[in-house]
């Protein structure tokens, strides 16, 4: 329905973007001159790789977007929200590591400058969200939207496709 709609309009607005950002990306990791001998050679590894794997690289990007706003909004629907009531006991607590926290941590800073400039359009999307999801209320950092889970799921794509542990920050 609408959620279906709103997914699919998020994930082709930013996926137009994907491929000038991709371009972009290549060119300044491909391009950069300052560190040591080791950095400068894997920045120069993985703009190439980016540079010859791009459309590969798109498709993990939006694909992975889409897989995080469905589990955005999954966390909002009623449904999980009755079971998080429950007490949820058949779901176990799930660890996160801290690395993907430190990540998690490290984007949503990122990311305010985003939701300060745009706050009023996520306040207003809050609204209408909470409303068609039978919600008192949706706070910004639950947003299913919001510049964060972007963010996080381009570094997910980007740690997928560029497996090298050294190439994770690079994004």
């Amino acid at each position: 329905g609408l959620l279906e709609d709103l997914i699919g309009i998020a994930v082709k607005h930013a996926g137009d973007q994907y491929l000038e950002l991709a371009t972009k990306l290549a060119g300044a990791l491909i391009d950069a001159t300052d560190g040591d001998t080791r950095a400068i050679q894997q920045r120069l590894r993985a703009g190439n790789l980016l540079r010859n794997r791009q459309f590969a690289f798109l498709h993990l990007a939006t694909e992975t977007l889409e897989k995080a706003l469905r589990r955005e909004i999954a966390e909002l629907a009623p449904a999980a929200r009755d079971q998080r009531a429950r007490g949820g006991a058949d779901q176990p607590l799930a660890l996160v590591p801290f690395e993907e926290m430190d990540t998690r941590v490290a984007l949503g800073g990122v990311g305010k400058p985003f939701e300060s400039l745009h706050s009023d359009a996520l306040q207003t999307l809050n609204v209408r969200l909470a409303f068609l999801l039978d919600r008192d209320i949706l706070r910004v950092s639950q947003n299913p939207f919001r510049p964060e889970v972007f963010l996080v799921a381009l570094q997910q794509a980007w740690t997928q496709f560029d497996a090298e542990p050294e190439s994770a920050p690079l994004l």
